[in-house]
């Protein structure tokens, strides 16, 4: 007898929980969005740069030796 009620306890448990599940599923879920989308962004950057570095037939380490930065030309614009 007490063998039943300690499996009817532990499905009463496990029941509770599993409601819980569904909502923590679609937290991970939305939580991954911001994640999925920068990877898509990422992921179009880099074949846009091999798509203008074919386009242009440089050599992509002769091209990052004349990469300027953001930084770089506003300090030039600036006059620094």
């Amino acid at each position: 007898m007490t063998t039943v009620l300690a499996i009817i306890g532990g499905i009463v448990v496990l029941l509770g929980t599993a409601t819980r599940i569904p909502l923590a599923l679609s937290s991970l879920v939305r939580a991954c969005i911001p994640l999925v989308q920068a990877l898509d962004d990422l992921h179009e950057a880099i074949r846009h740069r091999r798509r203008r570095l074919h386009d242009s037939g440089t050599d992509e380490d002769e091209d990052q030796n004349h990469t300027v930065s953001k930084h770089d030309q506003q300090d030039a614009a600036a006059g620094k």
